[in-house]
C-alpha cells in the first residue's frame, strides 16, 4: 500500500530564479586547500535527512535515528572529526554538538566561520555536518552568509571533493542543492542558489508531515531537468557513485514525464552528480 497520497490538479503558479554562475577558488585559499592530502577514494558521500526527531536521550546517553547517524558512521563512526555549520543566524547547532557528544562522538566542534583558522580546521575533518533550523526562509540566509565566506565556501566543496562526508537535515538538507526550496508563502513557493554538491537534485524535507508535495511539485515544473526528492521525518538518501539508496523508509520520487509530474516511491536510483 502506498504511504503516501500525492496533490492532484493544478500545479499553480511559482517564481523561481534563474540560477548561473560558477564557483571559483579564493586565491589565498588554493595554497591551503592543495597542501592536503587528498583521499584516493574521491569525493565522499553525501547524506541529506528529512528531520525530525533524531535522539532518544536516556539519564546519562543519547541514541541517534539510524538514518540520522548514517551520515557519521560513514565518517568513521565516533573516531570521526566532525565539524557542525549552523543553517540559522543564532548558534542552534550547539545543540547538536552536545547531542552527538553524548552519543559518543566526542571529536565534534562547532565551526566559527569568522575565525582565521576556519579554513584550516575545515581542511582537516571527516564529516561535515549542516544542522537544521525553524521553519522560515534560513536557507536564504545560511547562504548569504556562506557567500561571503568565499575562503570557507571554497574549503568546505574542497574537503568534499577529498574524501570528507557532507551531511544536512532538515533545511541544512535543502541546502545541499543547487536549486534550494527556502520556503512558500501561502502557495508561492521561494528558491535560491545552495550549495550544488546535488546539482540535479532539488531536496524537500519534512515532506508528508508538512504536506509539501505542493511546492515540490512546482519547482520540478519549472525545472523538468532535475530530479524532487521528497524527505519525510527520519528518512534519508545517502548519495556515493552517482546512485542514492534510502536509508530509514523508501523516499519520494518527483521527475517530468510526458511532460506530466510522476511520483514514485523509491529505495534506490541514480543520480547525476556533473
Amino acid at each position: 500500500m502506498n504511504k503516501r497520497r500525492f496533490l492532484k490538479g493544478s500545479l499553480g503558479l511559482v517564481s523561481v530564479t534563474s540560477l548561473g554562475g560558477r564557483l571559483s577558488a579564493c586565491p589565498d585559499t588554493t595554497a591551503q586547500v592543495s597542501s592536503q592530502q587528498a583521499k584516493p577514494n574521491g569525493p565522499g558521500a553525501i547524506v541529506a535527512h528529512g528531520g525530525g526527531n533524531i535522539v532518544t536521550f536516556t539519564s546519562s546517553s543519547a541514541k541517534l535515528s539510524s538514518s540520522f547517524e548514517h551520515a557519521f558512521r560513514l565518517g568513521g563512526g565516533r573516531r570521526a572529526r566532525i565539524v557542525t555549520i549552523a543553517s540559522r543566524e543564532d548558534d542552534g547547532d550547539a545543540w547538536l554538538v552536545n547531542t552527538l557528544a553524548k552519543a559518543g562522538y566526542r571529536n565534534t566542534y562547532r565551526l566559527r566561520r569568522s575565525q582565521p583558522s576556519a579554513v584550516g580546521e575545515l581542511m582537516a575533518e571527516d564529516v561535515i555536518y549542516i544542522d537544521g533550523a525553524v521553519l522560515t526562509c534560513v536557507e536564504t540566509r545560511f547562504m548569504r552568509k556562506l557567500n561571503a565566506l568565499p575562503a570557507i565556501k571554497f574549503a568546505f566543496i574542497a574537503r568534499h571533493k577529498q574524501g570528507a562526508v557532507v551531511g544536512g537535515t532538515s533545511a541544512g538538507a535543502a541546502a545541499l542543492s543547487n536549486v534550494m526550496i527556502c520556503c512558500n508563502r501561502g502557495r508561492r513557493v521561494i528558491v535560491s542558489r545552495g550549495l550544488g554538491l546535488l546539482p540535479s537534485v532539488i531536496i524537500d524535507q519534512h515532506y508528508s508531515e508538512r504536506n509539501r508535495q505542493f511546492r515540490l511539485n512546482q519547482v520540478i515544473t519549472q525545472n523538468p531537468n532535475l530530479l524532487g526528492i521528497g524527505l519525510d521525518e527520519g528518512e534519508a538518501i545517502s548519495v556515493q557513485g552517482g546512485t542514492f539508496k534510502a536509508i530509514g523508509g523508501a523516499v519520494t520520487r518527483v521527475e517530468i514525464k510526458n511532460t506530466q509530474i510522476a511520483t514514485s516511491n523509491v529505495r534506490q536510483g541514480s543520480i547525476r552528480l556533473g
